[in-house]
């Protein structure tokens, strides 16, 4: 036999999941930016072509997104384990 799925969560996690999806998009949205602020000086000082500038803002949003996911599900498997909570501004230092 089989134990039933639940059938929902309280909707206030329900809004707490979307807010930290939504501020880890903000995170990776803002790095980008300032990467595409950046390009200028790496034309100037590397002689990046557009080619190359296109890789490198790909690449740096694929990593940033990547990360993303890699901390979230560590923090769920860390989390279960019953390890005591990080600290809030903890993750916040990784993009600078």
């Amino acid at each position: 036999m089989t134990a039933s799925p639940r059938t929902g969560d309280p909707p206030v996690r329900r809004w707490l999941t979307l807010a930290v999806v939504s501020v880890s998009l903000l995170v990776v949205g803002l790095d980008t930016t300032v990467l595409n602020v950046a390009l200028p000086t790496l034309v100037g000082e590397l002689g990046a072509s557009t080619s190359q500038l296109q890789w490198i803002v790909d690449s740096y949003a694929l990593m940033s997104g990547s990360l993303v996911l890699f901390c979230g599900s560590l923090a769920d498997r860390l989390g279960r384990w019953g390890h005591p909570r990080p600290k809030a501004g903890g993750g916040s230092s990784w993009p600078a």
